[in-house]
């Protein structure tokens, strides 16, 4: 974060750094540059500061949040950086990343879906948005911007979703149990729809359209309450032995039974330090799917109406940082 939200262009880089490192400890060899393993591994030893990777932001300062909160860094190096290319990173061209942007963010109405439709997977993203708007997964890129991988072959993006594990609403992005459980289909951003511009997909109403199909489909198939109840069991039943016999886990095994159908109250997850709502798994699942179904046939509105989305923060009511949780003994 924040180059993850895809609200910028090439244009935002500002100049490149005038030198790049060009030495042999740079190189990158899958898990990491040769330098940070041979340090992980006790084989260097030097100050953070004196390691720079591509645009001059030390390695220290990366690790540490080198970025403005809430804020863009600026800069080519940074930028590139958050955004945490994973191959080719010894030979990078970022040329089909800044195309995606701009048609993603500078692209005139008339002729965006033309040119989306040859930077972009549009059916396959249009499909990762019906889910994560329907699981309320607001840990990735409809709420905090992140957690997800953009994939390209021959000059052509899907995505890639990763880290699903506060889905459900559990992270709830500063929003209450009911903006959880009515979170707005069309606008289905935590915050203002214009710093999503993924989103901007559903402003065409034959995306729109496509879009609220998949949503369909999955209340009444995946996502019904018939086929999440019986996977809850399934998997209940598979890991109950191991969650009774782990000794670290950040709730009692009553909570674990409780959660599956019940909410066990509100407030942050030990350790953890964000805002999270453990709401029951099966009560969420029932109110959600009531709740789409009522947005798509128009008995609840499926948008603020202004493109606010739907409000929520990193903080604030509901999602302070580093809660207390209220755990049932």
């Amino acid at each position: 974060m924040p180059a993850a939200y895809l609200n910028w262009t090439e244009a935002d880089l500002g100049t490149p750094p005038a030198e790049q490192s060009d030495d042999d400890l740079d190189v990158n060899l899958g898990g990491g540059k040769l330098r940070e393993i041979m340090e992980a591994l006790g084989l260097w030893e030097a100050e953070e500061e004196e390691f720079n990777i591509p645009g001059g932001m030390p390695l220290g300062g990366m690790q540490r949040g080198g970025m403005t909160q809430g804020g863009m860094s600026s800069g080519q190096g940074n930028l590139l950086v958050q955004m945490g290319l994973k191959t080719n990173e010894n030979s990078p061209d970022h040329s089909t990343l800044f195309r995606l942007l701009d048609v993603l963010n500078n692209e005139p109405d008339e002729t965006f879906p033309e040119e989306i439709e040859k930077v972009l997977d549009v059916d396959q993203v249009l499909r990762f948005l019906a889910v994560s708007a329907a699981i309320v997964h607001l840990d990735n890129y409809i709420g905090m911007g992140h957690n997800y991988y953009l994939y390209e072959v021959d000059g052509k993006f899907t995505i890639i979703p990763w880290d699903l594990n506060m889905a459900f609403g559990t992270f709830n992005s500063g929003l209450d149990r009911d903006g959880l459980v009515n979170f707005y289909i069309d606008e289905p951003t935590a915050g203002a729809v214009a710093n999503y511009p993924l989103v901007r997909l559903l402003s065409y109403q034959p995306y729109l359209d496509t879009y609220h199909a998949y949503l369909e489909e999955l209340i009444n198939g995946p996502f019904s309450e018939e086929a999440m109840n019986s996977r809850i069991d399934k998997l209940a039943e598979l890991i109950r032995p191991y969650v009774e016999a782990d000794e670290l886990k950040f709730y009692s095994t009553r909570a674990f039974e409780i959660a599956l159908s019940e909410d066990i109250g509100d407030g942050g997850q030990r350790g953890m330090g964000m805002g999270m709502t453990p709401l029951g798994l099966k009560t969420f699942i029932t109110q959600r799917v009531a709740s789409i179904r009522q947005q798509l046939d128009g008995e609840l509105p499926s948008s603020s109406g202004d493109g606010s989305g739907n409000g929520g923060t990193m903080g604030g009511p509901g999602g302070r940082w580093g809660g207390t949780p209220v755990l049932p003994r």
